[in-house]
C-alpha cells in the first residue's frame, strides 16, 4: 500500500480541482502535494533498502544453515555406511539431540531455522531421505528400549567422538547425547 499512496495522491489533485480555488490555494496546495510525494519517496526508498537488506541477509543465513546441515547429514551418513555391519536393509536409530554449534549468525524471523533445529526436527528423517539420498529403515521404539537399556549404549561417546556410532541388537546406533 506505502508504493500507491504517491500514485492515489496524485490522482486526486487534478488541474480541474486547482481551477476552483484561488491563485494563492493553488500554489500552496501544489507545493504541499509535491512534498508529500517526495516524503512518500523518500519512506519507500528507505522501506525498500531496508527490505533488500534484511532479505539478503536472511537468505544468505539460510542457505549457509542448509548448506551446514547437509555437510553434517553427508559426514554422518558416510559414517554409518562405513560400519561393518551395515546393509541396505540394517536398522538404524538416531537417539538423543544433536549438539552442533553454528557458524552462521542468528536470524530472528519466523521460518529461518538453524542448524541445531535442522538436525534434530521431526524433519531429520525427510532431510536425509530427499537431500542426501539415505533411505534407512529406522529402529522401532521396542528396540529403541532395549538399546538405551543396554551398558554398551551407555558407554558409548556423543557423536562425533570416535565409537558414538555403533551396532548394538543389530541396529546401528548413533549416539547423539546422554
Amino acid at each position: 500500500l506505502p508504493l500507491l499512496l504517491p500514485v492515489l495522491l496524485g490522482s486526486q489533485i487534478s488541474n480541474q480541482d486547482l481551477v476552483i480555488l484561488n491563485d494563492l490555494s493553488q500554489r500552496l496546495l501544489y507545493k504541499l502535494s509535491v512534498f508529500c510525494a517526495c516524503g512518500l519517496l523518500l519512506i519507500q526508498a528507505v522501506f525498500g533498502y531496508q527490505f533488500f537488506v534484511t532479505t539478503n541477509y536472511a537468505y544468505t543465513c539460510m542457505a549457509l544453515t542448509y548448506e551446514n546441515a547437509y555437510a553434517y547429514f553427508t559426514r554422518l551418513t558416510a559414517k554409518i555406511e562405513m560400519q561393518e555391519t551395515y546393509s541396505p536393509d540394517a536398522h538404524v536409530a538416531f537417539l538423543g539431540t544433536a549438539l552442533q554449534p553454528s557458524s552462521v549468525p542468528d536470524v530472528y524471523m519466523t521460518g529461518a531455522l538453524r542448524i541445531d533445529e535442522i538436525v534434530n526436527m521431526y524433519s531429520r528423517y525427510e532431510f536425509l531421505h530427499y537431500f542426501i539420498c539415505g533411505s534407512y529403515h529406522y529402529a522401532t521404539q521396542e528396540e529403541i528400549d532395549i538399546i538405551k537399556a543396554s551398558p554398551k549404549f551407555q558407554q558409548m561417546p556423543c557423536y562425533p567422538a570416535a565409537g558414538s556410532i555403533a551396532t548394538i541388537e543389530n541396529v546401528i546406533v548413533v549416539k547423539f547425547s546422554e
